[in-house]
């Protein structure tokens, strides 16, 4: 047996390469209309022109390439974040230093402190807000 690409289902050995490529091709079509990069459907309508030229191997060669496409698009990106209270953070390192200095303090104590005062910006907890800032100002 043959495993459907799209569906998962099985699909006969015996079974007609155009009809396995045709199935393929139907189910696939709304998935790619709503996919931006491939709106203009072209690869897909390369995929039928080899399909009319008989190359059933090729014709499902390139659709698979072609979900493999749509299927990176609809992976959500990985990694870090971007940093939204950057900005924000880096003006108050000056603080920082100065508390640290004045008060003979940790970093983290220091951005504790101004935790406290209502400097740090964002809408985590205290204890968040002090671990993103402390930890900004000892990687800088």
């Amino acid at each position: 047996m043959i495993l459907g690409v799209v569906s998962g289902t099985p699909v006969p050995a015996q079974a007609h390469p155009q009809t396995h490529v045709s199935r393929l091709i139907n189910a696939v079509r709304p998935v790619f209309s709503t996919k931006q990069h491939i709106r203009d459907g072209s690869r897909l309508a390369t995929i039928l022109e080899v399909l009319d030229a008989g190359d059933y191997t090729a014709a499902l060669t390139e659709l698979r390439q072609l979900l493999s496409a749509a299927n990176q698009l609809a992976r959500p990106r990985r990694g870090p974040k971007a940093a939204r209270f950057g900005q924000a953070d880096r003006n108050l390192f000056p603080e920082i230093e100065r508390i640290m200095r004045e008060r003979h303090v940790s970093p983290t104590e220091a951005a504790l402190e101004l935790v406290h005062l209502g400097k740090v910006a964002g809408g985590g907890t205290a204890l968040s807000r002090t671990k993103r800032l402390a930890n900004r100002f000892l990687t800088s």
